[in-house]
């Protein structure tokens, strides 16, 4: 998952667009191609932080509960956490050596004075699990933890010896991160969530059914281009469940939403989820790659469902299925990536497409 999200463009440079990146491009809900580019460049927010969106986590709780580390619940206030994983970062996930501010500061030689030193050494057995066997590799420890206590401002005024107590603090936290190396960090609130959603949806005979009784794939990653008068967009996608049944020509797909809205009103107009986030759409866009990439089927021969399971966060985690079956969004789809290929072959950001064509009179006209 965390790989997906960051994979922002092609191995040749050109960039790799989500349909949540032509939501933000949407002038129909409130899209804009500023916003839009903007979504292009950053790399997206990784998926270990507890903050992760909780219908991108629900699907994969559902699969494969392993993939997840609970976060304890004596996790250290903001700074002394912020400093725990900053040090992580940088000594064990060794970020050190991609940071030439870093590599300057450690390659001064600094004095330590005798009581510091006992306390480093001990940190270092702790935390790395050994006695250091170099000059280097105690010198490379040490500079870590004084680096990340300087870009986390950790209470300058302190003396070192005092710092390094406070340091202690965090070490549990330290170690509670390098074991969730890899692994998607959740809090307790969120595993007991995401708990009671999935009994949810256990006691929803239909969406039950889509979700354990029909065999089928998950996370499945989708890479195809659109060509538009004769420039070609590089589109992805991910799905969250995918069910081919060659023999009678059937394609299902299943995409889990969650959500504090009220879900007899989620498909609302116009401020429903479901037409808030055009997830009709969405899903019509998972069907055009899918059949992107199996060029060997006939998209018009096959009949196609198109599902959102839609779950609660909020107790008692009621739970609906949504069935798309407008297949109106087609042209929708086809207009937006259309926009989308026009700012991005023009390199235009900072004005729509109309505002661009219309230079004579750039404003908004009221009536």
């Amino acid at each position: 998952m965390i790989e997906y999200q960051q994979l922002k463009r092609t191995e040749t440079g050109e960039f790799l667009v989500s349909h949540s990146h032509l939501n933000l491009l949407d002038p129909e809900i409130g899209g804009h191609p500023k916003i839009f580019y903007k979504a292009l460049l950053d790399v997206e927010e990784s998926v270990s932080k507890p903050s992760f969106e909780k219908g991108n986590l629900f699907h994969l709780w559902i699969e494969q509960q392993s993939a997840f580390v609970i976060e304890e619940q004596n996790k250290p206030t903001d700074q002394p956490a912020r400093l725990a994983e900053a040090f992580n970062n940088l000594y064990t996930k060794e970020q050190w050596k991609n940071d030439s501010v870093f590599l300057e500061m450690a390659s001064h030689n600094t004095t330590i004075d005798i009581s510091e030193n006992v306390i480093y050494q001990d940190l270092f057995k702790t935390l790395v699990g050994r006695p250091h066997t170099s000059r280097e590799e105690f010198a490379l420890f040490v500079a870590s933890i004084r680096y990340a206590r300087k870009v986390v401002e950790f209470n300058k005024n302190l003396k070192e010896i005092t710092f390094l107590e406070k340091f202690k603090d965090v070490v549990p936290y330290v170690q509670f991160l390098q074991r969730a190396d890899g692994k998607i960090i959740l809090t307790a609130q969120m595993k007991e969530t995401l708990s009671n959603c999935v009994d949810a949806v256990k006691e929803h005979p239909f969406a039950s059914k889509l979700t354990w009784g029909v065999l089928g794939e998950t996370e499945q990653e989708y890479f195809w281009t659109r060509n538009y008068d004769g420039f070609a967009m590089y589109r992805k996608g991910k799905i969250d469940k995918i069910t081919v049944d060659e023999r009678t020509k059937t394609l299902i797909i299943t995409d889990y939403k969650t959500t504090s809205y009220p879900i007899s009103k989620f498909d609302d107009k116009p401020d429903g989820p479901y037409h808030k986030y055009k997830l009709g759409r969405q899903l019509l866009n998972y069907s055009q790659g899918f059949f992107a990439n199996h060029p060997e089927y006939n998209s018009g021969d096959w009949t196609v469902h198109l599902f959102n399971i839609v779950v609660s966060v909020i107790d008692p985690y009621p739970v609906m299925v949504y069935k798309t079956t407008n297949y109106t969004y087609k042209d929708n789809l086809m207009l937006l990536e259309r926009r989308a290929v026009w700012h991005i072959k023009n390199n235009v950001w900072n004005l729509t497409r109309e505002e661009y064509e219309n230079k004579d009179h750039q404003f908004i006209q009221l009536d």
